[in-house]
């Protein structure tokens, strides 16, 4: 998440609009909340056998690029196959 919310300021700065409304602000930082979870949520959604396990590497390593891919891919190999 320190990644995060400089980002959301750049992203506020870029589009000159100096008095970033909270609102606006919010759902973009809820919007990034959401995409780092993608690999947990979908553990769940899948019901996959280690759910806290993918839990832990997504917080643990999910900052990082390969740990979220690695989380993500881990998540969707548990899908059952219907």
């Amino acid at each position: 998440m320190q990644v995060a919310m400089p980002l959301i300021y750049m992203v506020a700065a870029q589009g000159g609009d100096t008095t970033f409304s909270s609102a606006r602000r919010f759902g973009l930082q809820l919007a990034i909340i959401l995409v780092y979870f993608v690999p947990t949520i979908l553990a769940q959604k899948y019901q996959h056998p280690k759910q806290p396990a993918i839990l832990l590497l997504n917080i643990a390593l999910g900052w990082t690029v390969v740990g979220w891919v690695v989380a993500l891919i881990w998540a969707l190999k548990g899908r059952s196959q219907a």
